[in-house]
């Protein structure tokens, strides 16, 4: 069943996003915090657009999400007034900055993110609208992930937004949202992070108005 979003799934969500989210695997063994990483991928979508955000639930047990966002504009205001402060005062608390791994992902982030904003920042009349989406590991291949992307894609077209668009940097992602008509707007090599090799990493969009 795929449903809307509902603030007692939220440790289900957090928790599926640490274990998926390097490239669709576990953090751990290489940053082994789940609150750090969840509140850095999925924080804004928790706190700031539940709306959008969208669950896949089996004999009631939450085993997959996606998080979208309505407007990317919003989406990066938000995030740099209150989740970076609020990542901020994760880092500084109980040692995390003694992690050398996390230092990594850290600088990573700082030394890519002008390069995406100023990308992101020329697609917004297009494509407002971005999204993130994981399965549960033992749940994957079973339709849930396209269950999650209709229905999203649904809920767009119904907002009247004019397009969508998301990152992925996995053979299995860029296939999976071919599928759904998303075209590649760009590609950018990433070097290498959480124990994997340099990658390709695609933006991908679609527009929901026909144009």
């Amino acid at each position: 069943m795929i449903r809307l979003f509902q603030p007692s799934d939220e440790a289900a969500v957090r928790h599926i996003c640490y274990e998926t989210s390097r490239y669709g695997q576990s953090m751990k063994g290489f940053i082994d915090d789940e609150e750090f990483i969840a509140e850095s991928v999925i924080g804004y979508h928790l706190r700031y657009e539940p709306g959008s955000l969208f669950v896949a639930e089996e004999n009631g047990e939450v085993v997959g999400y996606l998080s979208g966002c309505l407007d990317t504009q919003r989406y990066e205001r938000v995030y740099v007034r209150h989740i970076l402060p609020r990542l901020l005062r994760l880092f500084l608390s109980n040692r995390r900055w003694c992690n050398p791994n996390l230092w990594k992902l850290l600088l990573f982030s700082l030394k890519s993110a002008p390069a995406w904003k100023k990308l992101h920042g020329s697609l917004t009349a297009g494509y407002p609208a971005h999204l993130h989406s994981n399965i549960k590991p033992g749940y994957q291949g079973r339709g849930l992930g396209s269950q999650l992307m209709e229905q999203f894609l649904a809920f767009l077209k119904a907002q009247g937004v004019p397009g969508v668009h998301l990152t992925t940097g996995t053979d299995a992602g860029k296939a999976f949202f071919s599928r759904f008509q998303f075209q590649v707007l760009a590609k950018a090599l990433m070097p290498p992070l959480a124990q994997r090799p340099s990658h390709e990493v695609w933006l991908m969009g679609r527009r929901l108005d026909g144009k």
